[in-house]
């Protein structure tokens, strides 16, 4: 039997601490552009408003960081409806 190995080498970039944006606009292009290069996607999870309604803090995740959710209890819950 003939094994063959795949051996990924995933690269990742940091993100500059002292990184700037003027808008939010700008906030997302960058990080959804920067999780495609890293193989991942960005969710925009949270967002805060000020008393104007202008957003003041957004909280952004990686997709993969969801918690788990096993397909045995899904299906379990399904049967049971």
């Amino acid at each position: 039997m003939d094994i063959k190995y795949l051996i990924l080498i995933v690269e990742t970039e940091d993100i500059p601490k002292d990184i700037k944006f003027d808008t939010w606009d700008e906030v997302d292009n960058y990080f959804d552009d920067y999780g495609a290069r890293n193989g991942f996607a960005i969710i925009k999870y949270k967002m805060k408003r000020n008393s104007k309604g202008q957003v003041h803090k957004r909280t952004l995740v990686c997709k993969f960081s969801e918690k788990y959710k096993s397909k045995k209890l899904v299906k379990a819950a399904s049967k049971e409806t």
